[in-house]
């Protein structure tokens, strides 16, 4: 037998739960889970709370006694017990496409090319005296080229290096990686899983090949496989 219960009430007179006779015991448990529908907008949630187990009154008539209001009741024992809930923290990159740099000898220069992507990053939950906030989590990028070692390099006949700026959309704020090696700066994760179904990413890439590198170039084509790795603060 079982009930959903209702704060501050008595679970219902048609789920009576019998007793043990002569002090034996009479095993019970309590289940607790997040009503439907409820989400996450923070790491750490907590609460205070009390289970009563109380003996119905006396019923004139034949049946079992109700616990209606209409009849005494006495508590047999009230139960303190607290809850806790810890969300782990997450990060997510999604978005990333493959990127293509066209560079021809007619205009030999720094080449490069752009796109933005989403980072998101779980809600945290912080305190100040006067109110409570809810903010992204932080983190930092790394970047690792498959030729590489070191070096960013895009590897055709001979090999050539490029250079990988990171940037945040929102602020601007800006870095360049060096390949193997976690960022220096502290990007703020995007608060939706998708960044709004792609509508709003939070993160942009920029490859450029320096001129110096093309005009060492003596194929047409050169690759590399750029792994980007985001790591929670």
């Amino acid at each position: 037998m079982s009930e959903e219960l209702l704060p501050g009430q008595f679970s219902s007179s048609s789920h009576l739960f019998p007793s043990s006779a002569n002090g034996q015991l009479a095993p019970a448990a309590i289940e607790i889970s997040l009503a439907p529908g409820a989400s996450y907008s923070g790491q750490y949630y907590s609460g205070e709370f009390a289970l009563s187990i109380d003996q119905c009154g006396s019923n004139d008539n034949s049946g079992p006694p109700p616990c209606n209001g209409n009849y005494p009741v006495t508590t047999l024992a009230e139960i303190h017990f607290s809850i806790e809930i810890w969300q782990e923290a997450e990060i997510r990159i999604s978005g990333l496409e493959d990127m293509l740099l066209d560079a021809t000898t007619s205009s030999l220069g720094t080449v490069e090319a752009s796109q933005e992507f989403c980072v998101y990053g779980t809600p945290l939950e912080t305190f100040l005296w006067w109110t409570w906030t809810y903010d992204s989590s932080l983190f930092r990028v790394t970047a690792d080229s498959q030729n590489g070692n070191g070096s960013f390099i895009l590897r055709g006949i001979n090999d050539l290096e490029y250079e990988i700026e990171i940037a945040s959309v929102d602020d601007g704020f800006s870095e360049n990686l060096r390949e193997g090696t976690p960022s220096n700066t502290r990007w703020r994760g995007h608060g939706d899983l998708s960044c709004a179904n792609y509508s709003d990413e939070n993160m942009r890439i920029t490859i450029r090949v320096p001129q110096e590198q093309l005009e060492s170039a003596i194929g047409n084509s050169y690759t590399d496989t750029l792994t980007l790795t985001v790591e929670l603060e």
